[in-house]
């Protein structure tokens, strides 16, 4: 009877259908949920698509393993859709349990909360008349209480399932925040920066030294050109004759005299000046050695700022991109949840609402009327469900001010250089540009052939 109604469904009208009703809610009567299984492999067996076969249902995409569950649910809405007009209850918990047992969490979608509503106010009705007497539960209805019920114990599973997924992203987004400060390299960038002073201090103090040889080379060459400039010859010379009366004998003394004056004068003369001009050399060979030494720890020490310069303007930027990135998407993550947290939890109230309508049909005839108020009353504690949020983390103190200036700047100049105690006798070189602040020249175009 099951194959010929299923194998009847290509027929567009429901009349061939709507005939064997009467075998089919007989046959679903008497079956289990566990031959149902066995049936629903069968078909698979034989080739019937079921799931395309289901529109009644409702059904998206299935798997071969959902195919029993599918059939179930196939079935119980196509029941329901042929039902006389006296199978009202009937027809009404068939299209509510076709509805549970195709639910899952719906992330506050208002479609899922409405089904379970159109659900929990069914039972409700139903309650109320059994309580009333003035119907009795047949053996369908409370088979399809039973699969009420288990569609609602998977859809509390799943409920806690997607609460649990949700509050894993809410931390994900707080870990992709934190992940902002462990990119940010301050090790690497202080690093710079005590390279950068190291080197400014090594440049710095032989810029002084180099004002010390200046000063030493200046005294030394002073002494020697002022030597050399003043003689101090001696007085014979001013009245030397070169050829004198060989006759006079006074003239000749006169000439050997002098002569031996000017002999000593000029031998002390020769080995004094000859020190100075080793002294004055030599230092001005110092001084000039110092500046070239100065000049590299000049370079040296520029390059190092600028790499500081790079790194802490770098760094910092890309620090604030990617806290203004993460701390974006930690709030659409958030509302995002929030509209889940609050769908989950209204879907977790009528679940457990109905639960309770469910429990009044399993009390005795005695205790129904008690269950049924309390059911009215009854008060749903949501708090597992609560997501916990986290505030955004304190952005960490990255700050540019440090190399606000730079090489070759006028302020980083006199900051740097022009205000030391050593400049004015110890200028420095030509100051050399941070490459990475440069601007490439444009490549010429091609010279036409």
């Amino acid at each position: 009877v099951w194959l010929r109604w299923f194998q009847s469904w290509p027929d567009p009208t429901l009349s061939t259908r709507t005939g064997r009703l009467p075998s089919i809610r007989a046959a679903m009567v008497g079956l289990s949920h566990s031959a149902l299984v066995v049936l629903g492999a069968l078909l698979t067996t034989v080739g019937l698509d079921v799931c395309a076969a289901a529109p009644a249902a409702r059904l998206g995409q299935c798997s071969a393993s959902s195919c029993a569950e599918t059939l179930l649910l196939a079935v119980k809405a196509t029941v329901a859709s042929g039902m006389e007009p006296g199978d009202e209850s009937e027809r009404v918990l068939l299209e509510h349990t076709a509805v549970v047992d195709n639910s899952a969490p719906t992330h506050g979608k208002v479609q899922g909360n409405v089904g379970l509503q159109h659900t929990l106010g069914a039972l409700q009705k139903l309650a109320v008349a059994v309580v009333n007497g003035t119907e009795q539960l047949t053996d369908m209805q409370r088979e399809i209480l039973q699969g009420i019920r288990e569609g609602m114990e998977r859809m509390v599973d799943a409920t806690f399932t997607d609460h649990n997924e949700s509050q894993a992203e809410v931390d994900r987004a707080r870990d992709a925040l934190a992940e902002c400060d462990d990119e940010l390299d301050n090790v690497t960038i202080e690093g710079k920066a005590r390279t950068s002073r190291s080197k400014e201090a090594s440049h710095s103090d032989c810029r002084a030294a180099q004002k010390s040889l200046k000063a030493l080379r200046d005294k030394d060459c002073r002494t020697y050109h002022k030597s050399a400039t003043n003689q101090g010859m001696p007085d014979c010379m001013k009245t030397y004759d070169p050829k004198p009366d060989i006759e006079d004998d006074y003239a000749m003394h006169s000439m050997h005299t002098c002569l031996s004056d000017i002999s000593a004068w000029a031998s002390q003369l020769n080995s004094s000046l000859s020190e100075e001009r080793d002294d004055c050399h030599g230092a001005a060979k110092l001084h000039d050695r110092k500046i070239l030494e100065c000049n590299e720890l000049q370079a040296a020490y520029e390059t190092a700022f600028c790499s500081y310069h790079e790194g802490l303007t770098g760094g910092c930027s890309s620090y604030i991109s990617c806290r203004s990135s993460k701390t974006a998407s930690q709030r659409r993550v958030h509302a995002g949840v929030q509209v889940a947290e609050a769908g989950r939890k209204t879907e977790y109230e009528a679940a457990a609402r109905i639960d309770c309508l469910l429990k009044v049909f399993d009390a005795s005839a005695t205790e129904q009327p008690e269950r049924l108020q309390g059911c009215a009353s009854i008060h749903v504690n949501t708090s597992a469900l609560d997501i916990v949020y986290h505030a955004p983390t304190p952005a960490l103190d990255c700050t540019t001010d440090p190399v606000a200036t730079y090489p070759c700047d006028d302020q980083w100049l006199n900051r740097s250089y022009k205000t030391k105690a050593w400049y004015m006798e110890a200028p420095t070189a030509a100051c050399t540009v941070c490459a990475h602040l440069t601007t490439p020249a444009p490549t010429p175009a091609p010279t036409p052939a």
